[in-house]
């Protein structure tokens, strides 16, 4: 089955923080490499060798593609022979490292029990502190850098949340909750945000101010993804309160066809549209969220989409 460009962005991430984990090949006999995990787990045809990222990327697109119940089990043994191998290289996997390879896991589609575990959470060495380097005489560095790292502390401990929030068996309260998360973030970003407000007739999840102009803020996360019906209510919404207010909807499990199309027919659009990958980058530190929202909106100022899967989002 051809992999969707969400799952081609995730896989390719998946990828990259797998890379250190083991050797792509070795000329010891016995080293345990990438390709023994594939052949371990009888998806050996897919590695293709060569230089070690695209072919790491490749066995876990064709994996997914090919032998979807293989793909869980292969992630599984990469990890459970990478701590040895990162051990010996005095890289131990971290509680970092594990929150991030979940994250990128469940942008796949999928939850591997034993990595969820608490318990082998807790066996993992916190990451490293970094040195802070600061320059002598130089308060306002000092300043920035620890801004800098509570920012990062504060967004990871979000991303925990929001990993969470995936196993919640009440969708409704799940929902509930990711408007508190993203409030949380916005704040992070000084955004201004208000929280979930009623005018008259209506209910608003909240707003926010990014360069001088104020963004309504919708957010859903409903089993499927969403149809078109919500986002023409939200643009009316968007409309009703001025000519210069604009919005930006989020769902977690993305846009049906028919919604993506349809909410560019006929009337302008006038909000950006934000699915879980989205969500994800930021979480992840993989994308600042003011620069997000920016490239967003001159897609749509430019090319008039509303909605920019992450992976043809430009980053400047």
């Amino acid at each position: 089955m051809p992999l969707s460009l969400a799952q081609t962005h995730a896989v390719s991430a998946l990828a990259r923080h797998l890379y250190p984990y083991l050797p792509g090949s070795s000329a010891w006999r016995g080293t345990y490499t990438f390709a023994s995990a594939a052949a371990e787990n009888r998806v050996g045809q897919f590695w293709t060798g060569g230089s070690k990222l695209p072919a790491l990327t490749s066995l876990l697109e064709l994996t997914l593609a090919n032998r979807g119940s293989a793909f869980c089990p292969l992630v599984e043994t990469i990890v459970r022979e990478g701590l040895k191998y990162r051990a010996k290289s005095d890289t131990p996997m971290s509680k970092a490292d594990l929150v991030e390879l979940n994250g990128l896991v469940a942008a796949v589609g999928f939850k591997i029990p034993s990595l969820l575990d608490a318990g082998f959470a807790a066996s993992l060495p916190e990451p490293p502190s970094a040195p802070i380097r600061e320059p002598l005489g130089v308060a306002e560095s000092s300043a920035a850098t620890n801004a800098t790292a509570r920012r990062a502390h504060v967004v990871e401990g979000l991303l925990a949340r929001f990993l969470e929030l995936h196993d919640w068996a009440d969708r409704q309260s799940a929902g509930r909750e990711l408007e508190h998360l993203l409030k949380a973030l916005f704040d992070e970003f000084e955004l201004r945000p208000r929280g979930s407000f009623v005018v008259p007739g209506e209910q608003i999840d909240g707003s926010i101010v990014l360069d001088g102009a104020s963004y309504l803020v919708e957010a859903k996360w409903e089993a499927a993804p969403v149809r078109l019906e919500p986002l023409l209510v939200f643009r009316e919404k968007v409309a009703a309160k001025s000519s210069v207010t604009r919005g930006i909807f989020v769902s977690i499990n993305g846009y049906d066809s028919g919604a993506r199309a349809g909410i560019t027919a006929g009337k302008q659009p006038n909000f950006l549209m934000l699915d879980g990958m989205h969500l994800y980058a930021v979480l992840s530190g993989t994308r600042d969220l003011p620069a997000l929202l920016r490239a967003q909106l001159r897609e749509l100022a430019d090319k008039g989409r509303p909605f920019v899967p992450l992976p043809e989002l430009p980053e400047d």
